[in-house]
């Protein structure tokens, strides 16, 4: 009896009241749940696309010089510092004519200068020689050369390379070089031999970024920045990239009160304890200001959404109060034998009915025994309404599970009537539209992928006979509990049989390969339809490169770019074609791609 205050408080509310307390409670605040979670959800989708962008960025800025890296080393050790090179730094130069002479034997520095263009810029060799012509390559070993820090590493290191940084010839611009001593047979120093790197595309890298973007050298030595650096901030971010020993990373850290998210990569020569760090740094309040205009908006829709539901709910409840109570009045008419003022209102509705079957009992009903039994049997009428109304509104739940149940109940109707070709139809279809509608961003085995192939190419050949022949072939060295992504082969096929084969009266053909070499799953799809001539082809090819679908062939590229995203670009879609002989199309998975997704790209610097 401890609920009986509850059900009394319940039954003294109006009907009005019933409805508003049944949408806040049941409609306001379960939506306004979810919308809080489904944002949180996106606001951390958001950061998270933010840290993955600026990581792929700086990866993609890193890459310029690691590329530049082996080719300066191979250049500083590979530098012959031969006799001519020794007397050159050592011998005293009266005569021009002589220095000139002698200058063009130094064939050997402008050949590494035009081979490795891309990655230096220069190549100096610092001597003191005064009576030397200072032009390229040499330059004199005066204080302003002594004084600088880098030059006291590479005498420390008696011949060995170093990396560093130091200013151009002109002194303009800071670079990253890598420096050795030149020393004479019998240990002397003769100069310093710099090679200093092109820092052209790497600044030009920084200068067109919108996020503010700082290279830097130990984390200390600001060497390029597309924005000015506090000095504050540059501690900052020099405490915080020397607490860390990875090579790449995210944070969020305060600085004067503002908070700033900081992405790095670090780029680590070998055989060195120096290295260059790639920092990216945002202001923490734009990304957020960004999901917090999405949060609002998304709160504004679903509150203007609530507030004309409401409405709507005070509308119906109102209208439909209004004619609960001329019921309650023409009833009591009835109750106290005054059916001549009874008036029948119209209407569909369940209160409609009930007129209508008002009307009928004043017709039948003779005393008040037989009123009360009239009233019970309307009420089990209302009642049994209701279960109707529920089970529709229950029926109306279509959901994929009815799709199968239909399709099965088709199989069966086949089976009865002895068509077992519709049979095979309906049960191929059902599975492929199960795995259509199942599929999510979970890895599935190849077999499963190949069965799915299998199903669709077997209702292919019951479309078109014997016109088009189609078959899979599968090595038997190949692992079919090979990990995949799922649906990377169907639109292929699917584009073989439409754009390829569809037209092709007769001999058509349909290959589906699946291989494997070293490293390597290979799967083809190979058709002799009407083929690409070399625009069409390029046009294709161009196609699967776009990320917006602005280029067409929606599903092959999404097909192009998820494999890229997931395995790298050496593993994109490779199409070859030829007009009037067909298609072929290779598809590459490296062998446990399952193992490679998993393992993370942050490694510990040595």
């Amino acid at each position: 009896m401890k609920s009986s205050w509850r059900t009394k408080l319940f039954k003294n509310i109006r009907f009005r009241g019933k409805m508003i307390l049944v949408f806040v409670i049941g409609g306001v605040i379960p939506f306004f749940g979810v919308t809080v979670y489904l944002n949180n959800r996106a606001a951390n989708s958001l950061i998270e696309q933010n840290k993955k962008a600026q990581k792929q960025e700086l990866h993609l800025m890193a890459s310029i010089l690691e590329d530049a890296v082996p080719d300066m080393e191979k250049v500083c050790e590979n530098m012959n510092i031969n006799t001519v090179l020794s007397n050159m730094i050592t011998k005293d130069y009266t005569d021009e004519k002589k220095w000139q002479k002698d200058k063009g034997k130094l064939w050997e520095i402008d050949r590494y200068m035009q081979d490795y263009k891309q990655s230096i810029s220069d190549i100096v060799i610092y001597v003191s020689n005064e009576t030397l012509c200072y032009d390229r390559p040499f330059t004199y070993l005066g204080p302003s050369v002594t004084q600088q820090s880098w030059y006291s590493d590479v005498c420390d290191r008696k011949g060995g390379l170093i990396w560093c940084y130091g200013e151009d010839r002109e002194g303009k611009q800071k670079c990253i070089q890598v420096a050795k001593q030149i020393v004479s047979a019998d240990g002397e120093q003769l100069g310093i031999l710099a090679v200093q790197m092109n820092m052209d595309l790497i600044n030009s890298a920084i200068a067109d970024r919108e996020e503010n973007t700082v290279l830097l050298y130990n984390d200390v030595n600001v060497l390029y920045t597309n924005y000015e650096v506090s000095g504050t901030e540059e501690l900052a971010l020099e405490t915080y990239l020397r607490s860390t020993t990875r090579w790449t990373g995210n944070t969020r850290f305060s600085v004067i009160g503002k908070d700033r998210f900081v992405t790095y990569k670090k780029v680590h020569p070998q055989n060195t304890t120096n290295y260059y760090s790639l920092v990216s740094v945002q202001d923490y309040s734009g990304i957020t200001e960004q999901i917090n205009q999405v949060t609002f908006n998304a709160y504004l829709i679903v509150g203007i959404g609530m507030l004309i539901s409401f409405a709507m709910i005070i509308g119906y409840s109102t209208s439909f109060s209004s004619r609960l109570k001329e019921l309650r009045h023409q009833m009591h008419l009835v109750a106290t034998g005054r059916y001549d003022r009874v008036k029948m209102v119209g209407g569909n509705d369940e209160i409609g009915e009930i007129y209508a079957e008002l009307g009928t009992m004043m017709d039948d009903i003779q005393d008040l025994t037989e009123s009360m039994v009239e009233e019970k049997v309307q009420k089990e009428k209302m009642h049994t309404r209701q279960k109707e109304v529920e089970f529709k509104m229950l029926a109306s739940q279509i959901n994929p599970h009815f799709l199968y149940n239909t399709l099965e109940t088709i199989r069966m109707k086949a089976r009865v009537n002895h068509q077992p070709e519709i049979e095979d139809l309906v049960k191929m279809l059902a599975k492929i539209m199960r795995r259509n509608i199942q599929v999510s961003h979970k890895l599935v085995s190849l077999q499963s992928e190949i069965e799915l192939i299998d199903n669709y190419m077997k209702i292919q050949d019951y479309r078109f006979g014997d016109r088009i022949h189609s078959e899979i072939m599968v090595d038997d060295d190949v692992d079919m509990t090979q990990e995949v992504m799922p649906l990377i082969i169907q639109p292929f096929v699917e584009n073989a049989f439409i754009h390829g084969l569809e037209n092709k009266p007769k001999d058509g053909r349909l290959e589906v390969k699946v291989s494997q070499d070293e490293k390597d799953i290979i799967i083809e799809v190979i058709d002799n339809g009407i083929g690409m001539n070399y625009y069409q082809l390029g046009e294709l090819r161009h196609s699967l490169t776009q990320t917006d679908g602005s280029g067409g062939h929606i599903g092959i590229s999404n097909v192009n770019q998820r494999l890229i995203m997931q395995y790298g670009k050496e593993y994109a879609v490779k199409v070859d074609s030829r007009l009037n002989e067909g298609t072929v199309v290779t598809i590459r998975i490296p062998k446990n791609a399952s193992t490679a997704i998993e393992q993370s790209d942050e490694q510990e610097l040595p």
